[in-house]
């Protein structure tokens, strides 16, 4: 769902998300404070102002990253993404949950439970 492969879970994003799989399905993932977004022909660009970079999702993770608005759970974002894309819920939750984690482990999302 991202374009950019770099970077490692940080510590706080694998304490977060190292809970059972129900309760992480049912965090609630929000913009990073220091992430500016710009929707741009069907992707998502966003920028991180104090790391410097610059992450490209595709339209999926566009979507997934709209829905990532602190009113959210992973689950209902996996609920959306299953029916408007036509995918199965399992395959749309394992997709929400690592497009997450991946986010949280770069500073982009944080996530509540």
């Amino acid at each position: 769902m991202s374009s950019s492969s770099e970077g490692e879970l940080g510590e706080h994003a694998c304490a977060q998300l190292s809970v059972a799989r129900g309760a992480v399905i049912d965090a609630i993932p929000c913009h990073g404070s220091s992430v500016t977004s710009r929707a741009l022909d069907g992707e998502a660009i966003l920028i991180h102002a104090e790391q410097k970079k610059i992450t490209v999702l595709n339209g999926v993770g566009a979507r997934l990253w709209e829905l990532a608005d602190g009113q959210h759970s992973i689950a209902d974002m996996a609920r959306m993404i299953a029916t408007e894309y036509e995918v199965s819920l399992v395959k749309a939750e394992a997709d929400a949950l690592a497009f997450c984690r991946d986010l949280a482990g770069r500073g982009l999302l944080t996530i509540s439970s």
